[in-house]
């Protein structure tokens, strides 16, 4: 954890104010006082080995909110991550999909044919698409019967996802195959977050300058 390498101390409002050394604490304990009690990590059993065609799939989408020509493809059977900081588009980009934010270009193909959601009702009912708001107290009412699922927790994202899809202002600053090795994929995804876009090509999984 790079909060770990560079830091001696740590001082952490939770329901208590916690000042402490860093070489006090390891991961699970910081995480623990982080939230009030022992985090609790599903086992998800053995994925599938090999995924499905194709089976959504997002070719030049641009939005109402500031995306611009995003590209990505999620294969049958795979669990995508989709992960960014507050702003990064991530909610919104699933919104579109959804048919709750406007889409102004590019085009949505499920199973490979076009597809032109209308509405959230549109696809839940024609195109068996559905969405889990991390605002369950505003939004949840809406979304009852989900398929997709963002998280902005890192460890869960490293736990479940098959592949992870980092964004930064609406924009796709990296795709990455999941190691589920925790250390190593959260300096990844936090490379392709601080990391210009121009700077970086991300080839199976490994980053490097442009031109490398």
């Amino acid at each position: 954890m790079q909060l770990v390498e560079i830091s001696q101390a740590l001082s952490m409002q939770s329901r208590i104010l916690l000042d402490v050394l860093i070489k006090e604490l390891d991961k699970q304990k910081m995480v623990t006082h982080m939230i009030g009690r022992d985090e609790d990590v599903g086992d998800i059993g053995k994925r599938k080995d090999k995924l499905g065609s194709t089976k959504l799939e997002l070719k030049d989408i641009s939005t109402v909110r500031g995306h611009h020509r995003i590209n990505l493809q999620v294969k049958e059977g795979e669990v995508l991550g989709l992960y960014g900081l507050v702003g990064a588009g991530r909610s919104e980009l699933a919104k579109a999909i959804m048919g709750a934010e406007r889409i102004t270009s590019g085009e949505i193909r499920i199973d490979g044919k076009p597809a032109r959601i209308k509405n959230v009702q549109d696809a839940l009912k024609n195109w068996h698409i559905g969405y889990v708001s991390e605002n369950r107290k505003e939004e949840g009412l809406i979304l009852a019967h989900s398929v997709i699922l963002i998280s902005s927790d890192m460890p869960e994202m490293v736990l479940l996802a098959d592949r992870v899809v980092v964004m930064k202002d609406m924009r796709i600053v990296g795709d990455l195959p999941n190691s589920r090795q925790y250390e190593g994929m959260s300096s990844q995804i936090m490379h392709c977050i601080h990391a210009s876009v121009r700077d970086v090509n991300i080839e199976n999984g490994v980053l490097a300058p442009q031109g490398a």
